[in-house]
């Protein structure tokens, strides 16, 4: 995943075509994986969603107390702790 300051992405896509090319991308990109996010919440179970959040992001359980992860995954901190 690449990070830029939203103010140095404006200046050179102001003053280059190819950063505009790139903001382009990154913009795509970002749509892209929101799709995909919300297609996952609605169409897998909770133990898929926990399993590729773990995937995506390794040992998150260890890193983020569990009620966020509940609240990511739209469950409650209870119920995720059942499985």
């Amino acid at each position: 995943m690449i990070k830029i300051p939203l103010t140095a992405l404006k200046f050179m896509e102001e003053n280059s075509n190819q950063a505009q090319k790139v903001a382009r991308y990154l913009a795509e990109d970002h749509i892209i994986e929101l799709v995909d996010f919300l297609i996952e919440k609605d169409t897998k179970s909770l133990i898929e969603k926990f399993y590729n959040l773990d995937k995506k992001f390794p040992n998150i359980h260890q890193r983020v107390p569990q009620h966020i992860i509940a609240s990511f995954l739209g469950t409650t901190p209870v119920h995720l702790s059942r499985r």
